[in-house]
């Protein structure tokens, strides 16, 4: 329920209409997608609903890093976060001559420097005022997937009725399949 009435008020009062999912696990990047379809399908009728739009960090802050920053003000990112990945990390190791300059980075793996580079963009979004909330995850399982995504289907449908419109229905959806149908058999 404080999910979806912090992204409604933030769409509706604040004009946030465009809706980041950060996934910080390139594991979760499927559900950042399917969960773009279900706010697209859900909410967006009637001249109404976020635009949605999902990026896998850190890998899309440097394509999408200058845009989120000093771009139009009309994003809510939230942050979708793996507290233990199951998977033993590799870890960075120390170079003989550190001609990169990576020996600062040894015995670190993936999760400190995801880690490192979420902390990194939430204190930037912090600092220049751009609204970013975490959803933790204790892990990745398919219990844990599976509460998320029941998690973000409810969200959906009481901020649809929050919206004033109805979540269950995809007019626009039903259109384009009949107009399929009519170029198929012709």
């Amino acid at each position: 329920m404080q999910f979806a009435a912090v992204n409604h008020l933030m769409t509706e009062q604040y004009g946030k209409s465009l809706r980041i999912l950060a996934v910080w696990s390139k594991k979760l990047e499927a559900v950042g997608h399917w969960y773009q379809q279900l706010i697209a399908e859900c909410l967006g009728k009637h001249g109404k609903g976020p635009t949605p739009l999902t990026v896998v960090g850190s890998r899309d802050l440097h394509t999408c890093g200058q845009l989120l920053l000093e771009g139009p003000r009309d994003r809510l990112i939230n942050n979708l976060i793996v507290k233990n990945p199951r998977s033993v990390p590799v870890m960075i190791q120390m170079a003989d001559h550190n001609e990169d300059g990576l020996n600062a980075l040894s015995r670190k793996g993936l999760p400190d420097l995801t880690l490192a580079a979420l902390r990194g963009a939430n204190q930037v979004f912090f600092d220049v005022g751009r609204p970013a909330a975490d959803i933790i995850v204790p892990g990745l399982s398919e219990h844990t997937v599976g509460q998320l995504m029941q998690m973000l289907m409810l969200a959906t449908v009481v901020e649809g009725r929050l919206m004033g419109v109805n979540p269950y229905s995809q007019p626009a959806v039903d259109i384009f399949k009949q107009q399929q149908l009519d170029f198929l058999q012709s």
